[in-house]
């Protein structure tokens, strides 16, 4: 014969999970009957965390790949141009005669 306040507590514990399967059912239904609903949700509907459960049950994660903060940063640095003396008065001479064309043509 089974003990009687065994039998208690066992079906305590499913009444218990049978008015969290009513109270999730009723806040889902609550959430989709009113899809024009604006602004802060409900209590008992941050209490069930049913967003929390709708998102990991997508499977996606959102943010950047994990890893991908410490990435070394790569700079790319310009190699500055050195010119001899002769280079740079070979250079200023070419810009004069550009310059002066520039000129003569306008």
């Amino acid at each position: 014969m089974i003990d009687v306040s065994q039998a208690l507590a066992e079906l305590h514990a499913h009444k218990s999970h049978v008015e969290l399967a009513i109270q999730s059912l009723e806040a889902l239904s609550y959430s989709t009957a009113n899809q024009k609903r604006r602004g802060r949700p409900p209590k008992a509907l941050k209490s069930l965390a049913i967003a929390n459960v709708i998102s990991m049950a997508s499977g996606k994660r959102r943010g950047r790949p994990a890893g991908s903060k410490n990435a070394p940063k790569v700079v790319a640095v310009k190699k500055k141009i050195t010119r001899t003396p002769a280079q740079r008065k070979a250079q200023a001479a070419k810009m004069r005669a550009y310059w002066a064309a520039k000129k003569k043509a306008s």
